[in-house]
């Protein structure tokens, strides 16, 4: 009885004791962490277009390889989308991205080597990158029949190269 009692004992400390071991063993070291580009509000941007002009030339049948393999949809200047949600990346290198189309979902990010326009209603998009000016603007009518400018609401953060930045006001 009192070998059970010791067997039941050692094997109930053994663990214990291989955990106090580890922890007295481990020195503590403070996390290192980057924090240069965390307060670069054109990080995304920076990050973003670098990931996608070095992938550009190896892209094959209409799919890119970023961090894995995307699906791309080659914008041109009257692009006109068959869908309301697109879900595939979006580039735009010759002409100006410009989405004829109201209420539009894109969820994936738009790359554009021009410039950005989108001024239809109800487009919402996940991120846009434009190496020119990325400008956004609708008219909206009111029930007294004013019309009042009014920037386009994202439904996420939207950075370009210039680093202006409009936040989710959903």
């Amino acid at each position: 009885m009192k070998v059970w009692i010791l067997i039941f004992i050692c094997m109930f400390s053994m663990p214990l004791l291989v955990a106090v071991l580890y922890f007295r063993m481990r020195k503590g070291q403070i996390l290192k962490i980057r924090q240069d580009y965390v307060k670069d509000a054109r990080y995304f941007g920076k990050s973003f277009s670098a990931l996608v002009e070095k992938a550009l030339p190896e892209m094959k049948n209409g799919t890119i390889m970023l961090s894995r393999q995307e699906k791309v949809l080659e914008a041109d200047g009257n692009q006109e989308f068959a869908q309301p949600d697109i879900e595939d990346l979006v580039i735009a290198r010759n002409t100006v991205f410009c989405p004829q189309r109201s209420d539009l979902h894109f969820q994936k990010e738009i790359y554009s080597e021009k410039d950005a326009l989108f001024v239809k209603e109800n487009i919402r998009i996940r991120a846009v990158y434009s190496k020119k000016d990325c400008f956004s603007e609708i008219r909206s009518g009111f029930s007294d029949g004013r019309t009042q400018n009014m920037r386009l609401q994202f439904m996420m953060n939207v950075i370009w190269e210039k680093g202006y930045q409009v936040e989710n006001s959903l």
